[in-house]
């Protein structure tokens, strides 16, 4: 009985692992909260995504669904205060700065100026960026952003 709860499990884990990783559209997640009581940090699934190509950033789409996760390529170069998601500019209290990404299984680190995770519209005034854990090592890898109230500086 033990041997198959641990073997439905380890394959549900994979099954969920592939489906996010495959790079193309949202990334299945349990159903959201109702509408004023999401959390930007409670119960949030790890993301788990394709590695950055900094030649074909993940953006996601132009009118995003509240309550699906969508594979997405934060811009940290300069800092990760502010991006684009979902047709709006959104910025962020808590940037998480550009972190110095893992080495792959070569030994490799590869600095893209982008962040690989997932960007979920929680509600129409707030998004919740999930950093990909695999690839950065972040102390805490869920960033919450707001309609921006100013326009994004130029990077320095």
């Amino acid at each position: 009985m033990r041997t198959t709860t641990v073997i439905v499990t380890v394959l549900t884990g994979a099954v969920g692992l592939l489906a996010g990783c495959a790079g193309e559209g949202p990334v299945r997640q349990p159903p959201p909260a109702a509408e004023g009581t999401a959390s930007t940090t409670a119960a949030v699934p790890p993301a788990s995504v394709a590695p950055v190509d900094p030649q074909r950033p993940r953006g996601g789409p132009a009118d995003a669904t509240v309550g699906t996760r969508y594979p997405f390529d934060l811009y940290v170069h300069c800092g990760g205060e502010f991006t684009r998601f979902a047709g709006k500019v959104w910025q962020t209290d808590t940037p998480p700065g550009n972190l110095a990404p893992r080495p792959d299984a070569e030994g490799r680190t590869r600095v893209t100026g982008y962040l690989p995770g997932t960007m979920e519209l929680v509600r129409t005034d707030q998004a919740r960026f999930v950093i990909d854990l695999h690839y950065v090592a972040a102390a805490s890898p869920v960033v919450a952003f707001h309609p921006a109230t100013t326009a994004p500086p130029l990077c320095k």
